[in-house]
């Protein structure tokens, strides 16, 4: 159960991150319309949420790679 749930927290956070791409895309095109920042400045934004992605995808496999790994104490 342990390795399963943290698997699913992961991969709902990952979830999560991937709905806050059009949030995070509507405040770019605020933040440039309103304060007129440039849009190859925000970029940043965009790259955050995707890493995030990213890492909530790697770490959601490290518990399943746990699960699997045999315990060399145990020998």
């Amino acid at each position: 159960m342990f390795y399963f749930e943290r698997f699913n927290n992961h991969d709902k956070a990952e979830k999560h991150a991937r709905g806050l791409r059009p949030v995070i895309k509507a405040k770019i095109n605020l933040l440039h319309d309103i304060k007129k920042y440039p849009l190859k400045e925000l970029e940043f934004l965009e790259e955050a949420v995707n890493e995030v992605v990213r890492c909530r995808q790697v770490l959601k496999f490290t518990y399943v790679y746990g699960y699997y790994l045999t315990n060399t104490n145990e020998l």
